[in-house]
């Protein structure tokens, strides 16, 4: 989810491995949540986790399929949101959340998130959710906040909304091939099971600097929280 976006295409071949499926669709309206175990997001107990990693347009197709591999082996396939209408249904019944999508460069309420090629997420409509306490928005500027000019950032509502932690975009993140916010976040995903977001995080970012990766790569992603011990 970075850039400019690119919509459709058929969904392509995540390969013979077996990906494990996890939880059911439930809730009112086919709500998607899968079900995991783990310390850093449920603290040992069931957890509920809605995804959203739609099928992107040509040039980032093979980093999404791989993205879309590991969430249903790390959350359960049910995690799945069939359709962005879906993934919204399913936020405020959810532990943690997940959206790996476009970005646009706007400021304050114009700023969002495109979960779809035509449905724009932002600030004003966030007012109107509630929020799981783990958000994840892998997108370009979703973390971004001017602290002079922009009292209504998309993190800061997301927060006012019952996030407690979110993980987002400072800049565009860089995804055409070989696809290193996407591999980032193959990393990132099983490590939210075991650890804090912001240590998953941490441990996602720490993997790809050991393995040579350019900071560019894998420094846009932040964290925040109004979450302290």
């Amino acid at each position: 989810g970075f850039g400019e976006p690119a919509f459709g295409g058929a969904a392509p071949s995540t390969g013979s491995a077996p990906v494990p499926a996890a939880g059911s669709l439930g809730g009112t309206g086919g709500t998607a949540w899968g079900d995991g175990i783990g310390r850093g997001l449920g603290g040992g107990r069931p957890l509920r986790v809605t995804a959203w990693i739609p099928w992107p347009g040509p040039g980032v197709t093979a980093g999404t399929s791989a993205e879309r591999a590991m969430a249903g082996a790390v959350f359960g396939q049910a995690a799945l949101a069939r359709t962005a209408e879906e993934f919204l249904g399913a936020l405020s019944g959810a532990d943690a959340a997940i959206a790996s999508i476009y970005g646009n460069a706007g400021s304050g309420l114009s700023r969002g998130v495109y979960l779809t090629e035509k449905m724009n997420l932002g600030a004003a409509e966030l007012i109107g959710l509630d929020l799981p306490d783990k958000l994840v928005i892998a997108a370009s500027w979703s973390a971004r906040v001017a602290a002079e000019a922009e009292p209504f950032a998309l993190p800061r509502i997301a927060h006012a909304r019952g996030a407690g932690h979110i993980i987002g975009g400072a800049y565009p993140l860089p995804d055409a091939p070989p696809h290193p916010t996407s591999r980032l976040l193959t990393q990132l995903y099983p490590a939210l099971l075991g650890a804090d977001p912001a240590t998953a995080l941490w441990l996602a970012q720490a993997d790809a600097l050991s393995a040579g990766a350019a900071p560019h790569t894998w420094a846009g992603l932040t964290h925040s929280t109004v979450r302290f011990p």
